[in-house]
Formats: C-alpha cells, structure tokens, sequence
C-alpha cells in the first residue's frame, strides 16, 4: 500500500482536475435562480453558523469573482 507522502501527487493532479472542470463548467454557467429564499437562508445560516450575518454583504462576497 502507497504510503500517504507517495499519493500526494496523484490527489494534487485529481484536485487540480476538478478545479478545472468546475471553472469551465460552473462558473460560466450560474443560474439565474436562488435555490432557497433569503427568509429560509437566514434561519439556517444562523442555525449552521451560530450567529447571525449579513446577508446582502455574505451574498456579493460569495458572487465575487475568484482570484489565482
């Protein structure tokens, strides 16, 4: 069995590869659509998180443009 030291290429090359396909099938693509309503986001964002956050600000900043 591959000790972990002699499997971290092959898990780099395989997170590198999702990477890409995410970046050219996702991003170009994102719907136009929320999949929750904002009322039902801020419950469970609050529940999963433990506090409450802004919202408006949270959603730009998860919109914004990636940076390499």
């Amino acid at each position: 069995m591959a000790r972990p030291r002699q499997r971290r290429p092959a898990a780099s090359r395989s997170y590198l590869a999702l990477a890409e396909v995410l970046e050219s099938e996702f991003v170009p693509h994102p719907g136009t659509t929320e999949s929750v309503g904002k009322d039902v986001y801020r419950l469970r964002s609050r529940s999963f998180i433990g506090t409450r956050i802004d919202l408006d600000e949270t959603h730009e900043w998860g919109r914004a443009p990636t940076k390499n």
